[in-house]
């Protein structure tokens, strides 16, 4: 939970706020049907940078309110779609996963090549792919970073990716 923002804190948001429409606009074109989430996330972003600047660190704060802007906007966009995705696999499926309602070979198969990676790559293929969590979730649980994670992943799928070529051709 934020603190309310000292006298400095909300001259640095105030002068900024025409950034934080910026991005919020750019974002908007990119998610016009997530207008509203995107605003708000935008200005959360605004007011977390200027509530957790430190300009001992050598960062400029416009640098600062960017990343912090267009993470929470992410973050948002992610946060909304996932529901629909959700919902999609709900009508595909029904109530339950595919392979609770039957026995299906490939999904065993898909299983098994993903529990034949290296444990980090299995592990994060599986939280990230297979059960849809937040790489920022999984990074939190492996005590690293989300880009660590977003590496891991890639690799794995890479791995995933030679070796059902090799399987199929």
């Amino acid at each position: 939970m934020l603190q309310p923002l000292t006298s400095e804190q909300q001259e640095l948001a105030a002068r900024y706020y025409p950034l934080a429409q910026t991005r919020s606009a750019r974002a908007c074109r990119r998610y016009p049907w997530l207008a509203t989430e995107v605003e708000g996330a935008a200005l959360l972003g605004l007011v977390e940078a200027a509530a957790k600047y430190d300009p001992s660190r050598g960062v400029k704060f416009s640098t600062w309110v960017i990343t912090t802007i267009d993470r929470r906007i992410l973050d948002a966009a992610k946060r909304a779609l996932r529901p629909n995705r959700d919902r999609r696999r709900e009508e595909t499926y029904g109530m339950f996963p595919p392979d609770i309602l039957t026995e299906d070979p490939e999904t065993d198969e898909a299983d098994a090549m993903v529990g034949r990676l290296p444990d980090r790559e299995s592990f994060v293929v599986r939280a990230v792919v297979l059960d849809g969590r937040t790489m920022r979730d999984v990074a939190e649980e492996m005590g690293c970073s989300c880009s660590n994670v977003a590496r891991i992943n890639h690799r794995g799928l890479e791995r995933l990716r030679y070796r059902v070529r090799a399987f199929a051709g």
